[in-house]
């Protein structure tokens, strides 16, 4: 007969190795996906990281045989908009075709990325999950017509990353499910200073969570609404 010790040990070890998606996130997959922030490897899943940390696109890598093309796709899945109420809605952060092995399990890519990496930079206050999925890259990959222009004016604003539905876009483009994945958490403290402006910025997406931010940041203090569209990152 199992001593009560090792069941709750066995169910430890069984929910850490189904942990790697986010809870709630389904489909689910129990497979680590390898993400590396500089020196910081995001390991286990859910850790907590700096927005400083994670300014630049990580670095990914898969166990296994497995060679790919892979696709990667980043969200926050902890936004919150008035539309989005009572639960919360996803930012699109980055999507990366075309990954390969390129030495031991690290992957690495030569396309240009789809979505251009934004780091993280929830607001005062709160704290956002960012969920990295990797999956099987579907013979002919190629975004469909119907999301053709949400992609092209991804630039133009980080508004437009807002509500991106994965579950359509991984069956629309034949992704099917996740093969791996990881995530991390990234909070602001309450009270911490934001930019303002007597002038409003246009917001824009640029590589580097600060700078992204403090734009974004600059708009919303100018037209006084802070506490509604600061969760868009």
């Amino acid at each position: 007969m199992h001593s009560l010790s090792s069941i709750i040990t066995t169910a430890s070890l069984l929910a850490a190795g189904c942990a790697q998606s986010p809870p709630g996130f389904q489909p689910a997959t129990a497979n680590h996906l390898t993400v590396t922030y500089g020196g910081i490897e995001v390991q286990p899943a859910g850790i907590t990281l700096q927005a400083s940390q994670a300014v630049n696109a990580p670095s990914l890598a898969l166990a296994g045989s497995n060679a790919g093309p892979f696709v990667a796709i980043m969200l926050d899945l902890s936004v919150q908009t008035p539309q989005s109420a009572p639960g919360n809605t996803t930012l699109l952060h980055w999507i990366l075709t075309g990954l390969n092995r390129s030495s031991g399990s690290a992957l690495a890519s030569s396309q240009k990325a789809i979505t251009p990496y934004i780091g993280p930079g929830p607001p005062a206050g709160q704290t956002h999950t960012y969920a990295l999925f990797l999956y099987n890259e579907s013979v002919n990959f190629a975004v469909p017509a119907n999301y053709v222009p949400f992609f092209n004016n991804l630039t133009a604003s980080v508004y437009n990353r807002i509500g991106f539905d994965i579950s359509n876009f991984t069956t629309e483009t034949n992704l099917g499910e996740p093969i791996a994945s990881d995530y991390f958490l990234v909070g602001t403290p309450a009270g911490t200073p934001t930019a303002s402006s007597g002038a409003a910025a246009t917001p824009s997406v640029v590589t580097g969570s600060a700078v992204s931010v403090i734009k974004i940041q600059t708009m919303v203090a100018a037209i006084g609404v802070l506490s509604v569209l600061g969760s868009f990152l």
